[in-house]
């Protein structure tokens, strides 16, 4: 299953016209399946605009691809997100979809990974279970994260870097 990850930037969080434009939907569509898929739970800022994170937006995209191009039903789709959660192949997808994107800007250095003894089946998992603690994180609100609730968020096209918080 795949999904346009690459079209999705790397930012923290996307206003709902913002993750429609990037899915092709309108923003009613979002509110819509929001409602049908209790996978979808974007935060709220604090003038009560809906936020959506990146790893929101990717999910989304996977429930486009399910509706319009697997043309499966709303039940249909919800039962499959259902599968693919049981089975951990949602996280997969999601987070595969994440190593996608920084593979493709160095395949030589995977290629490197795979000869050397670091690239071991044991790191892998080691590697894999980093990823998932990672993706848990990510799910949390930043304000539990951080101890804080950011003032403003991250504009699209904003050149302006105060606007998003720093991770590091």
């Amino acid at each position: 299953m795949r999904i346009r990850s690459e079209s999705v930037p790397q930012k923290l969080y996307f206003r709902i016209g913002e993750a429609a434009d990037l899915v092709g939907v309108k923003p009613y569509v979002l509110r819509y399946w929001e409602t049908e898929f209790n996978l979808i739970r974007p935060e709220k800022s604090k003038s009560g605009q809906r936020v959506y994170r990146r790893d929101d937006v990717l999910l989304v995209l996977l429930i486009q691809s399910l509706l319009y191009e697997e043309r499966l039903t709303i039940e249909g789709a919800r039962k499959r997100l259902k599968d693919l959660k049981k089975s951990g192949e949602l996280r997969a997808i999601l987070a595969g979809e994440r190593v996608a994107l920084s593979e493709s800007a160095g395949a030589s250095t995977q290629e490197q990974f795979d000869r050397s003894p670091e690239g071991s089946p044991e790191l892998r998992r080691q590697i894999a279970g980093i990823a998932q603690d990672l993706f848990a994180l990510a799910r949390r609100p930043i304000s539990e994260i951080f101890g804080f609730t950011p003032a403003r968020l991250a504009v699209s096209g904003s050149d302006d870097e105060s606007a998003s918080p720093a991770l590091g």
